[in-house]
């Protein structure tokens, strides 16, 4: 069996064993049905509460257990990462990030803190709100780093038009923000981008100072 093939065929029974205390005989139809519209596990995962309870016909139940699984598993990645040193490249992490921020209808900016190893501390949501509004959180996000004694950071936020790419504002907001944490011996370690499924790398593509 091809590899597509044979990964297409786990994904829906993992699927259909999550539906099937719901839908009992009808979860496997239900669970081909959503992994047609929305391609993966992992997308369904990620996609906003409005198009998941459109694509099950306003069935909440279904819909309001895989958005319980969702913070489970979002749950499951703090637990795991606890204490361990965070890469930013890490699909986990992208897919911890997707959870919480695609989708979303307004900005919003969310910060993973870490010690001076590059171990998980702590990630919180700092602002949401026009992009105005997030360029202007760098005194927040400073504060909450000296009160978690943090030495690295990763920023995130969302695109709402879904377009997974540095604006210039993306690029002159944190280049600003890139100098005031060097001024304060912090490291910036990466600015993650959300937006059509996937985390874009400012790291990665080279639009970080150092």
């Amino acid at each position: 069996m091809p590899p597509q093939a044979d990964s297409a065929l786990r994904q829906l029974s993992v699927l259909a064993n999550l539906l099937r205390p719901i839908l009992g005989s009808h979860a496997e139809a239900s669970a081909d049905d959503l992994l047609a519209r929305f391609g993966s596990i992992s997308a369904i995962m990620t996609v906003s509460r409005e198009a998941l309870y459109a694509a099950l016909g306003g069935n909440g139940e279904v819909a309001e257990a895989l958005l319980a699984a969702r913070k489970l598993a979002s749950a499951g990645w703090r637990e795991e990462i606890a204490g361990e040193v965070v890469d930013a490249a890490d699909p986990r992490l992208a897919q911890y990030l997707l959870c919480k921020l695609q989708n979303a209808h307004e900005e919003r900016l969310h910060v993973i803190f870490m010690d001076s190893g590059g171990r998980y501390i702590r990630d919180e949501r700092i602002a949401a709100g026009s992009h105005s509004k997030l360029s202007l959180r760098t005194r927040t996000i400073m504060r909450r780093a000296f009160e978690l004694e943090a030495h690295k950071l990763i920023l995130a936020h969302n695109h709402p038009s879904g377009r997974a790419l540095a604006s210039k504002e993306d690029r002159l907001a944190t280049a600003r923000f890139e100098m005031v944490v060097r001024e304060l011996e912090l490291e910036l370690v990466d600015h993650l981008i959300i937006g059509a499924g996937r985390a874009y790398s400012m790291r990665h593509n080279r639009l970080l100072a150092s």
